[in-house]
Protein backbone atom coordinates (compact mmCIF):
# COMPACT_ATOMS: atom_id res chain seq x y z
CA UNK A 1 0.00 0.00 0.00
CA UNK A 2 1.04 3.33 -1.27
CA UNK A 3 0.35 6.11 0.67
CA UNK A 4 1.66 9.84 -0.52
CA UNK A 5 1.67 12.68 2.20
CA UNK A 6 3.92 15.57 3.56
CA UNK A 7 7.03 15.39 1.03
CA UNK A 8 10.62 15.66 0.22
CA UNK A 9 13.18 14.34 -1.98
CA UNK A 10 15.71 12.10 -1.44
CA UNK A 11 18.93 10.12 -3.15
CA UNK A 12 22.07 9.37 -3.93
CA UNK A 13 24.31 8.17 -6.93
CA UNK A 14 26.12 5.54 -6.77
CA UNK A 15 27.55 2.47 -9.45
CA UNK A 16 30.05 -0.14 -9.42
CA UNK A 17 33.59 0.44 -10.52
CA UNK A 18 33.31 -1.50 -13.20
CA UNK A 19 30.66 0.10 -15.07
CA UNK A 20 31.99 3.82 -13.74
CA UNK A 21 35.53 2.66 -15.89
CA UNK A 22 33.49 1.09 -18.66
CA UNK A 23 31.35 4.54 -18.91
CA UNK A 24 34.61 6.42 -18.93
CA UNK A 25 36.44 4.70 -21.34
CA UNK A 26 33.15 4.62 -23.51
CA UNK A 27 32.77 8.62 -23.22
CA UNK A 28 36.98 9.29 -24.47
CA UNK A 29 36.38 6.71 -27.15
CA UNK A 30 33.63 9.31 -28.36
CA UNK A 31 35.47 12.22 -28.25
CA UNK A 32 38.61 10.70 -29.97
CA UNK A 33 36.82 9.76 -32.77
CA UNK A 34 34.15 12.75 -33.11
CA UNK A 35 35.15 15.61 -30.71
CA UNK A 36 33.96 16.88 -27.35
CA UNK A 37 30.89 16.05 -26.46
CA UNK A 38 28.50 16.86 -23.96
CA UNK A 39 28.71 15.45 -20.10
CA UNK A 40 26.71 13.11 -19.59
CA UNK A 41 24.08 13.32 -16.78
CA UNK A 42 24.19 11.47 -13.36
CA UNK A 43 21.50 9.96 -11.05
CA UNK A 44 19.90 12.61 -9.70
CA UNK A 45 20.42 12.07 -5.17
CA UNK A 46 17.29 12.82 -3.44
CA UNK A 47 17.08 13.16 0.47
CA UNK A 48 14.60 11.87 2.91
CA UNK A 49 14.54 12.11 6.93
CA UNK A 50 12.78 9.25 8.79
CA UNK A 51 11.86 9.97 12.40
CA UNK A 52 11.45 7.23 14.75
CA UNK A 53 10.92 6.74 18.62
CA UNK A 54 10.21 4.54 21.32
CA UNK A 55 7.16 2.94 22.99
CA UNK A 56 3.36 4.32 23.58
CA UNK A 57 2.89 2.19 26.60
CA UNK A 58 -1.16 3.34 27.65
CA UNK A 59 -0.70 2.62 31.95
CA UNK A 60 -3.49 3.65 33.93
CA UNK A 61 -1.66 6.72 34.78
CA UNK A 62 -1.31 8.13 31.84
CA UNK A 63 -4.64 7.83 30.89
CA UNK A 64 -5.63 9.79 34.29
CA UNK A 65 -3.06 12.53 33.06
CA UNK A 66 -4.86 12.48 29.72
CA UNK A 67 -8.49 13.05 31.60
CA UNK A 68 -7.28 15.35 33.88
CA UNK A 69 -6.38 17.17 31.24
CA UNK A 70 -9.61 16.69 29.21
CA UNK A 71 -10.32 20.42 28.49
CA UNK A 72 -6.39 21.46 27.08
CA UNK A 73 -6.54 18.68 24.57
CA UNK A 74 -6.27 15.07 26.47
CA UNK A 75 -3.92 12.95 24.95
CA UNK A 76 -2.94 15.62 22.58
CA UNK A 77 -1.43 17.69 25.69
CA UNK A 78 0.78 14.56 27.24
CA UNK A 79 2.22 14.45 23.85
CA UNK A 80 2.37 18.03 22.93
CA UNK A 81 5.82 18.48 23.97
CA UNK A 82 6.96 16.19 21.18
CA UNK A 83 4.48 17.22 18.29
CA UNK A 84 6.20 20.58 18.11
CA UNK A 85 9.28 19.30 16.97
CA UNK A 86 8.07 16.81 14.25
CA UNK A 87 9.38 18.59 11.06
CA UNK A 88 6.69 18.73 8.81
CA UNK A 89 8.47 16.64 5.95
CA UNK A 90 9.69 13.53 8.03
CA UNK A 91 7.84 10.43 8.18
CA UNK A 92 7.22 9.81 11.82
CA UNK A 93 7.57 6.02 12.99
CA UNK A 94 6.27 5.27 16.40
CA UNK A 95 6.10 1.74 18.33
CA UNK A 96 1.71 1.25 19.38
CA UNK A 97 2.47 -0.89 22.30
CA UNK A 98 -1.15 -0.77 23.71
CA UNK A 99 -4.01 -2.06 21.83
CA UNK A 100 -6.11 0.79 21.32
CA UNK A 101 -9.63 -0.59 22.78
CA UNK A 102 -10.06 -1.17 26.34
CA UNK A 103 -13.40 -3.51 25.72
CA UNK A 104 -11.91 -7.39 25.75
CA UNK A 105 -9.21 -7.10 28.82
CA UNK A 106 -9.45 -4.72 31.77
CA UNK A 107 -5.84 -2.88 31.82
CA UNK A 108 -3.84 -3.73 34.96
CA UNK A 109 -0.74 -3.72 36.15
CA UNK A 110 0.03 -7.28 36.33
CA UNK A 111 2.90 -9.48 35.75
CA UNK A 112 2.92 -8.44 32.91
CA UNK A 113 0.50 -5.61 32.53
CA UNK A 114 -2.70 -5.73 30.47
CA UNK A 115 -2.78 -2.97 28.20
CA UNK A 116 -5.41 -0.79 26.44
CA UNK A 117 -6.23 2.56 25.34
CA UNK A 118 -9.29 4.92 24.29
CA UNK A 119 -9.84 4.35 20.30
CA UNK A 120 -9.73 8.08 20.15
CA UNK A 121 -6.15 7.95 20.90
CA UNK A 122 -5.32 6.98 17.16
CA UNK A 123 -6.28 10.42 15.90
CA UNK A 124 -4.24 12.30 18.89
CA UNK A 125 -0.99 10.01 17.77
CA UNK A 126 -1.74 11.50 13.85
CA UNK A 127 -2.42 15.07 15.27
CA UNK A 128 0.87 14.38 17.09
CA UNK A 129 2.56 14.21 13.98
CA UNK A 130 2.99 10.18 13.30
CA UNK A 131 2.43 8.87 9.87
CA UNK A 132 3.50 4.80 10.17
CA UNK A 133 2.90 2.87 13.81
CA UNK A 134 4.20 -0.94 14.20
CA UNK A 135 1.87 -2.86 16.25
CA UNK A 136 4.34 -6.15 16.01
CA UNK A 137 5.09 -6.17 19.73
CA UNK A 138 4.30 -8.84 22.46
CA UNK A 139 1.48 -6.60 23.88
CA UNK A 140 -0.28 -6.59 20.33
CA UNK A 141 -2.90 -9.01 21.72
CA UNK A 142 -3.80 -7.89 24.98
CA UNK A 143 -7.16 -7.31 24.02
CA UNK A 144 -7.42 -10.49 21.80
CA UNK A 145 -7.73 -10.94 18.01
CA UNK A 146 -10.88 -8.61 18.05
CA UNK A 147 -9.47 -5.99 19.80
CA UNK A 148 -5.97 -5.68 17.49
CA UNK A 149 -8.85 -5.63 14.51
CA UNK A 150 -9.88 -2.39 15.76
CA UNK A 151 -6.82 -1.18 16.19
CA UNK A 152 -5.91 -1.60 13.29
CA UNK A 153 -9.04 0.11 12.20
CA UNK A 154 -8.52 3.42 13.96
CA UNK A 155 -5.19 3.63 12.77
CA UNK A 156 -6.23 3.40 9.44
CA UNK A 157 -9.52 6.03 9.96
CA UNK A 158 -7.01 7.98 11.85
CA UNK A 159 -4.73 8.32 8.30
CA UNK A 160 -2.10 6.93 9.66
CA UNK A 161 -0.87 3.48 8.14
CA UNK A 162 -0.08 0.18 10.31
CA UNK A 163 2.75 -1.98 9.94
CA UNK A 164 3.14 -5.87 11.54
CA UNK A 165 -0.27 -7.20 11.75
CA UNK A 166 -3.08 -7.80 9.00
CA UNK A 167 -5.72 -10.15 8.14
CA UNK A 168 -3.31 -13.22 7.48
CA UNK A 169 -0.08 -13.93 7.74
CA UNK A 170 0.90 -12.65 4.16
CA UNK A 171 -0.47 -9.05 4.85
CA UNK A 172 0.99 -9.04 8.25
CA UNK A 173 3.96 -9.67 6.59
CA UNK A 174 4.17 -6.91 3.68
CA UNK A 175 5.87 -4.09 3.58
CA UNK A 176 3.67 -0.75 3.99
CA UNK A 177 5.15 2.45 1.32
CA UNK A 178 4.97 5.28 2.19
CA UNK A 179 6.21 7.63 -0.62
CA UNK A 180 6.91 11.48 -0.35
CA UNK A 181 9.22 13.93 -2.01
CA UNK A 182 9.29 11.45 -4.88
CA UNK A 183 10.92 8.86 -2.18
CA UNK A 184 9.50 5.39 -1.51
CA UNK A 185 10.09 4.43 2.05
CA UNK A 186 8.96 0.51 3.11
CA UNK A 187 8.02 -0.31 6.57
CA UNK A 188 8.28 -4.03 7.75
CA UNK A 189 7.52 -4.78 11.37
CA UNK A 190 8.19 -7.71 13.43
CA UNK A 191 8.38 -8.98 16.76
CA UNK A 192 10.28 -12.09 18.95
CA UNK A 193 8.20 -11.90 21.83
CA UNK A 194 4.01 -12.48 22.68
CA UNK A 195 2.37 -12.40 26.04
CA UNK A 196 -0.78 -13.84 24.74
CA UNK A 197 0.18 -15.96 22.24
CA UNK A 198 -0.05 -16.17 18.29
CA UNK A 199 -2.62 -19.02 17.68
CA UNK A 200 -5.01 -18.30 15.26
CA UNK A 201 -8.41 -16.04 16.77
CA UNK A 202 -11.92 -15.75 15.84
CA UNK A 203 -10.92 -12.19 13.96
CA UNK A 204 -8.35 -13.63 12.31
CA UNK A 205 -5.21 -11.03 12.61
CA UNK A 206 -2.39 -12.27 12.72
CA UNK A 207 1.29 -10.48 13.86
CA UNK A 208 4.63 -10.59 12.39
CA UNK A 209 6.26 -13.51 14.69
CA UNK A 210 9.86 -13.18 13.69
CA UNK A 211 11.11 -16.21 11.54
CA UNK A 212 14.18 -15.65 9.53
CA UNK A 213 13.28 -16.85 6.53
CA UNK A 214 9.92 -14.92 6.42
CA UNK A 215 11.79 -11.64 7.35
CA UNK A 216 14.35 -12.44 4.51
CA UNK A 217 11.64 -12.62 2.05
CA UNK A 218 9.56 -9.68 3.60
CA UNK A 219 13.07 -7.54 3.49
CA UNK A 220 13.15 -8.62 -0.29
CA UNK A 221 9.50 -7.39 -1.27
CA UNK A 222 10.29 -4.15 0.37
CA UNK A 223 13.64 -3.59 -1.82
CA UNK A 224 12.03 -4.30 -4.74
CA UNK A 225 9.65 -1.79 -3.79
CA UNK A 226 11.53 1.40 -1.94
CA UNK A 227 14.51 3.36 -2.28
CA UNK A 228 14.60 2.58 1.51
CA UNK A 229 13.70 0.11 3.39
CA UNK A 230 12.70 0.88 7.31
CA UNK A 231 12.69 -2.26 9.52
CA UNK A 232 11.08 -2.46 13.30
CA UNK A 233 12.33 -5.40 15.39
CA UNK A 234 10.61 -6.15 18.52
CA UNK A 235 13.74 -7.84 20.63
CA UNK A 236 15.38 -7.97 23.86
CA UNK A 237 14.21 -7.54 27.52
CA UNK A 238 13.18 -5.02 29.93
CA UNK A 239 15.81 -2.65 31.15
CA UNK A 240 18.46 -4.24 29.10
CA UNK A 241 21.21 -1.51 29.19
CA UNK A 242 23.01 -3.04 25.69
CA UNK A 243 22.48 -4.96 22.98
CA UNK A 244 23.85 -8.46 23.04
CA UNK A 245 26.56 -10.19 20.57
CA UNK A 246 23.66 -11.96 18.76
CA UNK A 247 21.54 -8.79 17.85
CA UNK A 248 24.81 -7.07 16.59
CA UNK A 249 24.95 -10.39 14.43
CA UNK A 250 21.20 -10.29 13.45
CA UNK A 251 21.20 -6.56 12.72
CA UNK A 252 24.19 -6.68 10.18
CA UNK A 253 22.34 -9.66 8.42
CA UNK A 254 19.78 -7.61 8.51
CA UNK A 255 21.08 -5.30 6.36
CA UNK A 256 22.48 -7.71 3.93
CA UNK A 257 18.57 -9.12 3.50
CA UNK A 258 17.92 -5.59 2.53
CA UNK A 259 17.37 -3.19 5.46
CA UNK A 260 18.72 0.22 5.52
CA UNK A 261 17.34 1.04 9.10
CA UNK A 262 16.81 -0.71 12.12
CA UNK A 263 14.65 0.73 15.05
CA UNK A 264 14.88 -1.97 17.57
CA UNK A 265 12.15 -1.52 20.52
CA UNK A 266 11.31 -3.33 23.66
CA UNK A 267 13.85 -2.79 26.47
CA UNK A 268 12.42 0.51 27.31
CA UNK A 269 15.44 2.30 27.96
CA UNK A 270 17.82 3.66 25.28
CA UNK A 271 20.40 1.39 23.99
CA UNK A 272 23.09 2.47 21.13
CA UNK A 273 22.97 3.77 18.04
CA UNK A 274 25.28 2.27 15.21
CA UNK A 275 26.46 2.81 11.86
CA UNK A 276 26.65 -0.32 9.60
CA UNK A 277 28.29 -1.28 6.46
CA UNK A 278 25.95 -2.08 3.49
CA UNK A 279 25.78 -3.40 0.23
CA UNK A 280 23.81 -0.47 -0.88
CA UNK A 281 26.24 1.81 1.10
CA UNK A 282 25.46 2.83 4.81
CA UNK A 283 22.84 1.66 7.10
CA UNK A 284 21.93 2.48 10.69
CA UNK A 285 20.92 0.53 13.73
CA UNK A 286 18.69 1.85 16.97
CA UNK A 287 18.99 -0.87 19.38
CA UNK A 288 16.24 0.27 21.09
CA UNK A 289 14.69 3.54 21.06
CA UNK A 290 12.97 3.56 25.08
CA UNK A 291 9.56 4.49 25.54
CA UNK A 292 7.64 7.54 24.06
CA UNK A 293 4.90 7.68 27.42
CA UNK A 294 4.63 5.33 29.98
CA UNK A 295 4.19 5.54 33.68
CA UNK A 296 7.50 3.68 34.39
CA UNK A 297 10.50 5.41 36.31
CA UNK A 298 8.36 7.56 38.26
CA UNK A 299 9.69 7.07 41.88
CA UNK A 300 12.70 8.68 40.93
CA UNK A 301 14.88 12.14 41.15
CA UNK A 302 17.40 13.59 40.01
CA UNK A 303 20.50 13.17 41.47
CA UNK A 304 19.22 10.37 43.44
CA UNK A 305 21.99 7.11 43.57
CA UNK A 306 20.82 3.72 41.97
CA UNK A 307 21.84 0.48 42.49
CA UNK A 308 21.71 -2.12 40.02
CA UNK A 309 18.57 -3.98 41.59
CA UNK A 310 17.18 -0.31 40.80
CA UNK A 311 18.18 -0.11 37.39
CA UNK A 312 16.44 -2.89 36.56
CA UNK A 313 13.11 -1.69 38.40
CA UNK A 314 9.97 -0.10 36.19
CA UNK A 315 9.55 1.70 39.16
CA UNK A 316 12.99 3.16 39.69
CA UNK A 317 15.21 3.36 35.99
CA UNK A 318 15.01 7.07 35.02
CA UNK A 319 16.05 5.45 31.50
CA UNK A 320 12.21 4.54 31.00
CA UNK A 321 11.94 8.31 30.99
CA UNK A 322 14.41 9.44 28.97
CA UNK A 323 12.99 10.25 25.52
CA UNK A 324 14.00 10.61 21.85
CA UNK A 325 13.12 11.29 18.16
CA UNK A 326 15.86 10.05 15.88
CA UNK A 327 15.99 11.62 12.80
CA UNK A 328 18.00 9.54 10.39
CA UNK A 329 18.62 11.77 7.17
CA UNK A 330 19.48 9.88 3.91
CA UNK A 331 20.62 10.16 0.17
CA UNK A 332 19.56 6.87 -2.01
CA UNK A 333 19.77 6.71 -5.48
CA UNK A 334 18.76 3.32 -7.44
CA UNK A 335 20.47 0.54 -4.99
CA UNK A 336 22.56 3.04 -3.18
CA UNK A 337 22.34 4.48 0.30
CA UNK A 338 24.05 7.20 2.27
CA UNK A 339 23.15 8.18 6.22
CA UNK A 340 23.87 12.03 5.99
CA UNK A 341 22.72 13.07 9.83
CA UNK A 342 21.41 11.20 12.79
CA UNK A 343 19.91 13.60 15.28
CA UNK A 344 18.40 12.67 18.17
CA UNK A 345 16.27 15.18 19.66
CA UNK A 346 15.83 14.78 23.87
CA UNK A 347 12.71 15.02 25.86
CA UNK A 348 11.79 13.78 29.38
CA UNK A 349 8.69 12.12 30.55
CA UNK A 350 7.76 14.46 33.22
CA UNK A 351 5.46 11.90 35.70
CA UNK A 352 4.81 13.26 39.28
CA UNK A 353 4.51 10.17 41.75
CA UNK A 354 1.74 12.66 43.26
CA UNK A 355 -1.00 13.82 40.84
CA UNK A 356 -2.30 13.39 37.62
CA UNK A 357 1.13 15.24 35.97
CA UNK A 358 2.09 12.88 33.07
CA UNK A 359 3.71 14.28 30.00
CA UNK A 360 6.35 14.87 27.43
CA UNK A 361 8.33 17.82 27.55
CA UNK A 362 11.54 18.74 25.60
CA UNK A 363 14.18 18.74 27.29
CA UNK A 364 15.74 21.95 27.04
CA UNK A 365 12.44 22.98 29.47
CA UNK A 366 13.35 21.12 32.48
CA UNK A 367 15.58 22.35 34.88
CA UNK A 368 18.84 22.95 34.84
CA UNK A 369 20.05 19.90 37.12
CA UNK A 370 17.80 17.30 35.48
CA UNK A 371 19.11 18.31 32.12
CA UNK A 372 22.19 18.34 32.58
CA UNK A 373 22.38 14.71 34.07
CA UNK A 374 19.85 13.44 31.26
CA UNK A 375 21.91 14.66 28.65
CA UNK A 376 24.72 13.46 29.50
CA UNK A 377 23.06 9.64 30.04
CA UNK A 378 21.82 10.25 26.54
CA UNK A 379 24.49 10.83 24.77
CA UNK A 380 26.91 8.41 26.41
CA UNK A 381 24.14 6.08 25.65
CA UNK A 382 23.49 6.04 21.66
CA UNK A 383 27.00 6.84 21.53
CA UNK A 384 29.12 9.13 19.19
CA UNK A 385 27.21 8.38 15.86
CA UNK A 386 24.44 10.53 17.17
CA UNK A 387 23.90 14.53 17.49
CA UNK A 388 22.18 15.35 20.72
CA UNK A 389 19.80 18.13 20.44
CA UNK A 390 17.79 19.78 23.65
Amino acid sequence: MDAARRGRSLGLAAGAVTMATLAALSVASAQSSSGPRAPQSQPATRSITVAATGDVLVHRRVVASVNAHAREGGFRWVLAGMSALIPQEDIAFVNLESPLTESFRSPENATPPVLGAPTTYGADLAATGFDVLSVANNHAFDQAGDGLAITLDAIRQAGMLSVGAGRSDADARAPVVVTRGGVRVAFVATTERMNNGSSPNRAGVRVFMFDAAAVQRALTEARARADLVVLSIHWSHDFVRSPSSDQRRLARQLVQWGADVIVGTGPHILQEVERLPSPRGEAVCAYSLGNLISNQGYRYRVGRALDDAAMRSALDNPMTRDVVLLRVSAETAPNAVRITGLEARAFWNENRQQGDELRLVAMRAVPQALRDERLAVIRRTLGSAVTVVP
